[in-house]
């Protein structure tokens, strides 16, 4: 908006200037302009007669104090600001998978909004048991609109059933995976299934019976190790007993795992089926190494001696 000032004389500008600042669209700063009636009657563009007042700034530009014009936005300084990132996470691990059988979970992340970093720790819940610190730290760095994936697990597999859930902490996402019976662990098709081998020929050839379901007719229970929270199905009792598949003698132990709920005793003497494992080894009280087979027990039937 442009205001006249019909009383006022401008100094040091003709009609033609003062028509091409308006058609300009420019804001004409006066300042120091008075006028009188003497001299008011004089044209504008000739500056009246001597009567009249004809002080002027002698800035040509009329910049004058208060006058100022400031052309700066409010907004100069937020519109370039990075707008912060924004995070959708999403946790890629099958619903459903078997006893045995290896599987490993991702974790998927979007940003929505501005570069920056994601960061968090992953917690897993398995049956009934409290979420527990998984031992893991996600940092990845994503870009403006980025989708990345920026963790992904080792391959695990569990030889019992239950549900396993998986939570990252910082965005509150969860995701469960049911672990089902598998034919390699289930107990009732290993019974059916499981060979009958000796202690020397299972422990020559390891290799070959590793994995695959065993069956001795006769064990009994020297040491016993318990689970300290029988709530949670990923640790499992541990058993270490002499084994044979006759009555005449043992011909061997074995170390064996139990994820199931009845508790064997140290003296127990059992009737057996696992899933050949591993070979491992332990310092015995005298300091000497040993090595013996371990096995994953499925099932068992307590015997009289």
């Amino acid at each position: 908006m442009f205001f006249i000032f019909p009383d006022l004389h401008f100094s040091y500008m003709d009609r033609r200037q003062y028509s091409a600042l308006v058609g300009s669209g420019l804001t004409l700063a006066i300042s120091g302009c008075t006028g009188n009636d003497d001299g008011g009657g004089g044209d504008a563009g000739t500056g009246g007669d001597d009567n009249g007042s004809n002080e002027t700034d002698d800035d040509p530009s009329g910049d004058s104090g208060d006058n100022r014009t400031d052309n700066s936005s409010d907004d100069d300084g937020t519109e370039n600001e990075t707008p912060p990132p924004e995070f959708e996470v999403t946790i890629d691990a099958p619903d459903t998978v078997e006893t045995g059988e290896e599987w490993s979970y991702e974790v998927r992340v979007t940003n929505t909004g501005g570069a920056g970093e994601f960061r968090s720790t992953i917690s897993t819940k398995a049956g009934e048991t409290e979420w527990r610190d998984a031992g893991e730290t996600i940092v990845a760095e994503l870009g403006a609109d980025e989708t990345a994936v920026v963790f992904t697990s080792d391959d695990f597999s569990f030889p019992n059933r239950f549900n396993l859930k998986i939570r990252i902490d910082e965005a509150d996402v969860t995701s469960t995976t049911e672990i089902v019976w598998g034919d390699a662990y289930d107990p009732d098709n290993i019974r059916d299934i499981a060979s009958t081998v000796d202690y020397d020929e299972l422990f020559r050839n390891f290799e070959s019976y590793k994995g695959e379901p065993i069956h001795f007719e006769y064990g009994l229970v020297y040491q016993t190790l318990y689970q300290e929270n029988r709530e949670d199905p990923t640790t499992g009792d541990y058993y270490q007993m002499d084994v044979s598949n006759n009555t005449q003698s043992y011909e061997g132990d074995i170390g064996a795992g139990w994820f199931g709920d009845e508790r064997l005793l140290e003296n127990d003497y059992i009737e057996l089926w696992g899933v050949a494992e591993e070979l491992i080894s332990y310092e015995t009280v005298q300091g000497d190494t040993r090595t013996i087979p371990r096995i994953t027990m499925t099932d068992f039937e307590i015997r009289e001696e």
